[in-house]
């Protein structure tokens, strides 16, 4: 560090970025290699979700659902893949595949206290 000044061009914070999220892709084709620990039946915080979800918020919503789909491809119940499918696709434009996955995250929901926001943002956007 020292007394170098820190480039904060966009070209070198793109340049960050992207080696970011191909660090991130590496880890979680990595993290689909390897073996689940028998006590957790699936990652607790997959690679492949954590992916997707720095690609929503650099709105990057193609990408992101690309991978959301494929966490769900072998977790096809899980709760925040389906929310971030369902983020990603209506972001991305796509309504049916926004009001599906809103409508299985309801679905796969259970009350069982107070209601979670997510289910209160799924269903806001199936009632309109």
């Amino acid at each position: 560090m020292g007394d170098q000044p820190v480039d904060l061009s966009l070209e070198a914070l793109t340049a960050a970025v992207n080696a970011a999220r191909q660090g991130f892709a590496a880890a979680a084709d990595l993290d689909a290699t390897m073996d689940k620990h028998p006590a957790t039946p699936a990652s607790v915080l997959p690679a492949r979700e954590l992916l997707a979800d720095l690609l929503l918020e650099l709105n990057q919503p193609d990408a992101a659902l690309k991978e959301y789909k494929e966490v769900l491809r072998t977790d096809p119940n899980r709760f925040r893949s389906i929310l971030g499918e369902a983020r990603a696709a209506k972001q991305s434009g796509d309504a049916a595949a926004a009001h599906d996955a809103y409508q299985k995250l309801v679905a796969l929901s259970k009350p069982a206290g107070p209601e979670r926001l997510e289910l209160a943002e799924a269903k806001a956007y199936l009632t309109n």
